[in-house]
């Protein structure tokens, strides 16, 4: 049985890049990251600094919250990448912030 998600609902699954990202972001929705293979890293810290990272491991979900800065990825030298169902109510949008919370782009 196939999952018929609906227009109010996204899904999707991505495969992590071998770097976590240093761009801290917010979300206008909360958004859970279902970790299905490999381990993802997470920090909600406001300064880039990958030693803040939590692991977030295969068969774990980690919440992106409604409007909490975050940031995460996968790291270099892991030894396989982290494989992610992203769910969550849509449209989703991203928007791009500094070390104290403001706006540092446009949103995507």
């Amino acid at each position: 049985m196939a999952i018929q998600p609906s227009p109010a609902r996204t899904w999707s699954s991505t495969s992590g890049i071998p770097a976590i990202s240093p761009s801290r972001t917010i979300t206008n929705n909360e958004r859970f990251a279902y970790v299905v293979s490999g381990t993802w890293w997470t920090s909600t810290s406001t300064v880039y600094d990958e030693r803040t990272t939590y692991p977030v491991h295969a068969g774990t979900v980690a919440v992106d919250k409604l409007k909490g800065i975050h940031w995460d990825g996968s790291r270099t030298g892991e030894k396989e990448p982290a494989v992610l169902i992203l769910a969550g109510t849509g449209p989703n949008t991203t928007q791009g912030v500094d070390e104290n919370g403001k706006d540092s782009g446009p949103p995507r």
